[in-house]
């Protein structure tokens, strides 16, 4: 590090604060929970109920005044359900790091990250959360930007790059002078675009709402129609003339229509909470009900995610490659399940230290390390690593059965970038073994049975993924497409419409394929459980997060799960039992509203 560098003096940072350049964020200003309550209670519908009530009241009929409390259990239901959404939506939150380390007056502090303000000098290391908009002017840093942008692939910044609020260092060390705070900063903006609370389109509640309106507008003229002859023409007493009128506009104002609907989605919602899946709003459980395609992962979704290495092929002298692999897993710090069961196999060895690292990434399929004397190690998927590739029979008989297999390969030179080098040698194969999820049989009968289509859409090898579709039952599980090369839409559309079973989809194929389907009138869902899946799971018409991870969903007000102020995703057990509840729901309303 370059000792030249001082920062800002506490007299630049006092005037810095007094022009109010501090990467504070005001509260967004939204209605009350009291403006909620107020907003659902006074309306045309309850007025009329009111007045009824009042009239029976005057007439002394007081056990016909019991249906109000129909009314006040909508009121209830539909304040509790917004401000509840309300409440998750303000909570939604890119930033999740406290304190940041700043440099001023030539001194490293630590500091909350709200007190950063416009041109201080912060220091980033490897971990370490962008607290607000900077530019880097020392050294260099990889950044993961995924829960910004979606792109899993980590990017290198050097100096004069800009380093984004709320991506993460995943490796290197630099000092980066702050250009953005407070809502000016890329992070804010787009929590701000998050934070638009919209209420959850329920066609099947709008239904009942036009219906309640139409209702609400004849009730009047029928009122004074009724009160006009029972007094009038068939010169009946106060008492009768307000009882009878008041049972023929009680049946009119379909009190019971909204009531029955919300309790039959909230025992739905209770039903999924017992299977360990949380849902936002209690109506956007009807998406669920009208899905027609299921877009799923393998790894973690299909299959359990608890990976171990089954067995390793040496293409080179063992000792020399476990020697090799050892070195490279006990100096990465990839976190993820792969590499977690790799280390948990090969006895870890950190007597050489890197001199340059690139991070294992979904949109790359490989990572890779140089050493100064040792060259560069590289590990991946195989035909990701050297073209045209051809795997020994033992490697291809355990893609067969389903299990993922990764290439370790050499190179002499010594690579200080991310490239892949036309010299690489393959070293050794490693099988990686993940058993199929207890409950997916029945899931995905579930959906077989529903005229739900099920589409595997993962980064892994084709002959992997046809292994364990077929193996767990998706239709057409035998037959299976490789996107690596497609780049237009219309190429992802073909592959998407023709094929269930789709192997090598980047982050942004992924996202296209859901689109595609869209455009094809189609109501899609889509299940994830990674930072590759996070476009895809914006872009659905219903998003399910599975096992762990991170995602900050744009359109919270979609179906997903364990809301903080980023995503903490859950491991899912779910069966979909939304459908008969639904049907029974609209059932049970309209046996109310006609008995």
């Amino acid at each position: 590090m370059n000792k030249n560098v001082i920062g800002l003096t506490h007299d630049e940072v006092k005037k810095q604060i007094a022009k109010g350049n501090v990467n504070v964020v005001p509260k967004a200003k939204s209605k009350s929970s009291l403006q909620i309550i107020l907003s659902h209670t006074f309306n045309l519908f309850n007025l009329y109920n009111v007045l009824i009530a009042v009239a029976l009241i005057l007439v002394k009929e007081y056990l016909s005044v019991f249906f109000l409390n129909v009314i006040v259990m909508n009121i209830a239901i539909r304040s509790f359900q917004e401000i509840r959404s309300k409440r998750i939506v303000e909570n939604l939150n890119i930033l999740i790091s406290d304190d940041t380390k700043v440099l001023r007056d030539g001194k490293i502090e630590k500091i909350p990250s709200d007190q950063i303000v416009l041109g201080d000098v912060v220091l980033y290391q490897i971990g370490d959360q962008v607290s607000a908009d900077a530019v880097v002017i020392q050294d260099n840093v990889e950044m993961n930007e995924s829960n910004l942008t979606g792109e899993s692939e980590p990017i290198m910044k050097y100096e004069g790059d800009e380093l984004l609020s709320g991506s993460f260092v995943t490796s290197g060390t630099c000092y980066a002078k702050t250009n953005r705070v407070g809502l000016n900063s890329f992070a804010q903006k787009i929590t701000s675009e998050a934070r638009n609370y919209e209420p959850v389109e329920s066609e099947l509640m709008e239904t009942f709402m036009r219906i309640t309106r139409w209702c609400t507008r004849i009730v009047l003229p029928i009122g004074i129609i009724l009160v006009v002859q029972a007094l009038l023409v068939r010169h009946e007493g106060i008492k009768p003339t307000v009882v009878a009128t008041s049972t023929v506009l009680l049946g009119l104002l379909p009190k019971g229509l909204i009531l029955l609907t919300s309790l039959s989605f909230g025992v739905s919602v209770f039903r999924l909470a017992q299977k360990r899946t949380l849902v936002q709003e209690i109506y956007s459980i009807e998406v669920l009900s009208k899905v027609d395609v299921l877009c799923i992962d393998k790894t973690g979704t299909l299959t359990a995610g608890a990976m171990s290495v089954q067995d390793v092929l040496y293409l080179k002298d063992k000792n020399t490659v476990n020697d090799m692999i050892a070195t490279y897993l006990g100096n990465s710090k990839d976190t993820d399940s792969t590499t977690k069961a790799m280390k948990a196999h090969f006895d870890l060895k950190t007597n050489l230290e890197p001199q340059h690292v690139v991070p294992f990434s979904s949109a790359r399929k490989w990572g890779s390390m140089s050493f100064a004397h040792e060259g560069t190690m590289f590990l991946g998927a195989p035909e990701f690593l050297i073209d045209n590739y051809t795997l020994p029979e033992a490697a291809i008989a355990y893609q067969s059965e389903g299990a993922r297999v990764l290439l370790v390969a050499h190179s002499d030179q010594k690579i200080n970038e991310v490239l892949r080098p036309d010299d690489l040698q393959p070293y050794a194969l490693i099988v990686i073994a993940d058993p199929v999820r207890e409950d997916v049989y029945d899931a995905l009968d579930f959906f077989k049975n529903n005229e739900v289509v099920v589409k595997v859409i993962s980064g892994d090898n084709i002959n992997t993924l046809m292994a364990v579709a077929s193996k767990t039952g998706i239709v057409n599980g035998d037959r299976a497409i490789d996107v690596t090369h497609m780049k237009t839409d219309a190429e992802l559309e073909h592959a998407v419409l023709n094929y269930n079973v789709i192997g090598r989809a980047s982050p942004y194929q992924k996202q296209t394929m859901v689109k595609m389907l869209q455009k094809n009138h189609q109501r899609v869902a889509m299940v994830g459980d990674g930072v590759n899946d996070v476009l895809a799971l914006r872009t659905a018409d219903c998003s399910i997060a599975m096992g762990q991870g991170q995602v900050l969903h744009d359109k919270p007000h979609k179906l997903s799960y364990s809301i903080t102020n980023l995503q903490q995703w859950l491991m899912l057990s779910w069966k979909g039992d939304w459908l008969p509840i639904i049907s029974r729901a609209l059932l049970q309303c309209i046996i109310w509203e006609h008995s």
